[in-house]
């Protein structure tokens, strides 16, 4: 970890998100498809949990929810996985980017992390 944050000190590399978790991952011997996979449900669980908080769901829903994202999941990691290079993964959410950068500057905010 150490020497990561001194290549991102530098510029050499990139410091992000998917660098650092990746990092870390390597860094304690997790396969590679465990890894991308568990990533990929933590991202799912972190929106399920807020959808929990909203009260839009309830604990059990969010528990199902879940459990049928694992087919897209394995879809996901899989594709990341096939990439041989970072042009191969791409994806467009730009309505999500939108909500979330506005969601960032409001005044009345749902959750402050």
């Amino acid at each position: 970890a150490g020497k990561l944050a001194d290549l991102v000190r530098a510029g050499a590399t990139p410091g992000n998100h998917a660098v650092v978790v990746g990092t870390v991952h390597a860094g304690l011997g997790v396969p590679e498809r465990q890894a991308v996979a568990g990533d990929l449900f933590a991202f799912a669980s972190s929106w399920t949990a807020s959808a929990v908080r909203m009260g839009r769901v309830d604990f059990r829903q969010a528990q199902a929810i879940l459990y049928g994202a694992h087919p897209g999941i394995a879809h996901a990691a899989a594709t990341a996985l096939a990439a041989r290079s970072p042009y191969d993964i791409h994806a467009s959410v730009p309505l999500a980017d939108i909500v979330s950068a506005a969601h960032e500057r409001a005044e009345a905010r749902l959750f402050t992390t």
